[in-house]
């Protein structure tokens, strides 16, 4: 395998990584509050935090945050 064929597996892995933590994170979130006000609570929780400055925690809680209020949707 090559180097570039290497980094794209790991990216594709990263990318799965990343996938499967917000599913679990969301399943959680609806575990956690079973109302549409504590589902939103949460989620702009996650949005807040998506301001931290470390940009792996930013993008893992925007990417929360959107995945919590896209479960909400899909519950309408």
């Amino acid at each position: 395998m090559s180097d570039k064929e290497r980094i794209a597996q790991l990216e594709a892995e990263l990318a799965a990584t990343k996938r499967a933590a917000t599913h679990m994170m969301v399943g959680m979130a609806m575990g956690i509050a079973s109302t549409p006000e504590g589902r939103e609570e949460l989620a702009a929780g996650f949005a807040e935090a998506a301001s931290d400055p470390d940009p792996a925690i930013a993008e893992m809680a925007q990417a929360v945050a959107d995945a919590i209020r896209a479960a909400m949707l899909a519950d309408e």
